[in-house]
């Protein structure tokens, strides 16, 4: 049996049951080929532009299955039919580039019933493009990996929202406008205190970060005073975050 780390582990789970699920940018195939053994999903389909990344998932299939799954060489989601997958995962991909993939065949994007997203960057980018073009983040999980906390995300096509909770309402945003960057706001989106895992820790580490770059803000030979204010209005953004969280 595959072990998977703990990353991973927690995307099986926001996946849970279904019929066909899509990798996109499968690298070694270890989540599809676990979904696979641990009968999860009846069918996989793997997919990375690289034919050495593609190679190093075959060898994995050929080892732990006997079938039920396609490999498929290609750019994001053009090597999918529309309507396909059920559920697609994007994992280890700049945001940018996820809400690119989505963007260059918004068709198929909105055939899938659900999306997983683990954007190593850019996690702002694409909550705020999710949020703009009808998705609705259902789910946020914090999972630790080494120093970092992965972020990831679920997500579904406004149209096909089934039994889930949209997070990213306009309204959740609404105390904040004016008083903070919005940008900033979906970078620590204040639905993140609803999510699961470490929450507490992933706020306090972002507001160190804005306390670090205050700093060095301050220490400038050119002191920026706008700037300095935008930085504080973080901090204490991020501070009613913490409270919020303690008190729900």
């Amino acid at each position: 049996m595959i072990k998977l780390s703990e990353r991973l582990r927690v995307i099986a789970d926001r996946l849970g049951n279904i019929k066909t699920m899509a990798d996109i940018g499968t690298d070694h195939g270890f989540l599809p080929v676990y979904m696979m053994m641990t009968g999860r999903c009846e069918k996989a389909i793997l997919t990375d532009i690289s034919r050495q990344s593609l190679s190093k998932a075959e060898m994995c299939c050929k080892k732990y299955l006997d079938g039920g799954y396609e490999l498929r060489e290609g750019d994001g989601l053009s090597v999918l039919r529309t309507g396909e997958a059920d559920a697609v995962v994007i994992a280890g991909m700049g945001g940018n580039l996820i809400a690119d993939i989505l963007e260059s065949d918004m068709k198929t994007a909105r055939s899938v019933e659900k999306f997983i997203f683990q954007p190593r960057s850019g996690q702002g980018y694409l909550r705020r493009w999710l949020s703009d073009n009808g998705f609705a983040i259902i789910g946020e999980d914090l999972v630790r990996e080494g120093n970092f906390i992965p972020e990831i995300i679920t997500a579904q096509p406004d149209g096909i929202l089934k039994g889930h909770k949209k997070l990213n309402e306009k309204e959740d945003l609404a105390p904040f406008q004016g008083k903070i960057d919005e940008e900033y706001m979906y970078r620590v989106p204040p639905w993140i205190i609803k999510g699961e895992g470490l929450v507490e820790e992933f706020l306090m580490k972002n507001m160190e970060e804005r306390k670090h770059v205050l700093e060095n803000v301050m220490l400038s030979n050119t002191r920026d005073i706008e700037m300095e204010d935008n930085i504080c209005a973080d901090i204490y953004y991020i501070k009613a975050l913490l409270k919020m969280y303690g008190e729900r």
